[in-house]
C-alpha cells in the first residue's frame, strides 16, 4: 500500500465503509471492477476472521502487476450485502428529454442518521450502463440527500442502456430495482 490507510468498502465506490486498512495488512487481490480503479481483497480482521472488501486501485502496490490483467468481479461475480429488512426505493420513475434520464423514486425506508454511516454516505445507489460517444460504459452514482437523480445517456450504442437502484444503510443495501430505462 502507497498510503497510510484506505478505506475498505462494501462495493467499488460511493458504499458503505466495510473497515480500514493499514499499511501493514496482508491482503489477496480477487479482482477489480470493471474499470479497474477499484479491487476486491481478502484479509484477515483484528478478530482473525476472513473478509472481503473494495479498495481503490490507486494507493495499492500490486508489484508491477496491471490491475486490467485481473478477472472482473463487478458488476457480474460479487453480490452487494442484503439488508433484509431494508425496503427498495418505491414509486420509481423514468423519463427521458434528449440525452438526458430523469430517475424519481420515494423513500420507502426514512432512516435515522444513526442507521447511515455518515449524513454524507449516499441513502441511494445507482449503477446504470449508459452509452456516452458510442460506448456502453459502467457508472455507479451515490445520491446523499435527494430522490432523484438526472444522468446522460445518448444514442449511439448497440446494446440498450440500462440500471438498478438500490436503497442503501451502514448494515448493507436494498434489493435493487430494475429501472425501465427509456430508450434515446
Amino acid at each position: 500500500m502507497n498510503s497510510e490507510s484506505v478505506s475498505c468498502r462494501y462495493g467499488p465506490g460511493p458504499y458503505v465503509e466495510n473497515g480500514v486498512l493499514t499499511r501493514n495488512d496482508r491482503v489477496r487481490v480477487l479482482g477489480r471492477d470493471v474499470s479497474g480503479q477499484w479491487l476486491l481483497v481478502n484479509f484477515e480482521s483484528e478478530a482473525g476472521e476472513a473478509r472481503s472488501c473494495w479498495v481503490e486501485s490507486r494507493p495499492m502496490d500490486l508489484a508491477g502487476a496491471d490491475p486490467a490483467a485481473l478477472e472482473n468481479y463487478y458488476p457480474g461475480k460479487y453480490t452487494l450485502p442484503l439488508w433484509e429488512d431494508y425496503q427498495p426505493p418505491a414509486n420509481v420513475r423514468t423519463s427521458r428529454l434528449e440525452n438526458f434520464v430523469d430517475i424519481r423514486w420515494d423513500d420507502a425506508n426514512l432512516l435515522e442518521l444513526t442507521q447511515r454511516e455518515s449524513s454524507r454516505s449516499p441513502r441511494f445507489i445507482l449503477e446504470a450502463w449508459v452509452c456516452r460517444d458510442g460506448v456502453l460504459g459502467f457508472i455507479i452514482l451515490g445520491v446523499v440527500d435527494n430522490t432523484s437523480l438526472i444522468v446522460e445517456d445518448q444514442p449511439g450504442c448497440t446494446v440498450p442502456s440500462s440500471g438498478l437502484l438500490y436503497s442503501a444503510g451502514k448494515q448493507g443495501y436494498s434489493d435493487p430495482v430494475n429501472l425501465l430505462w427509456p430508450a434515446p
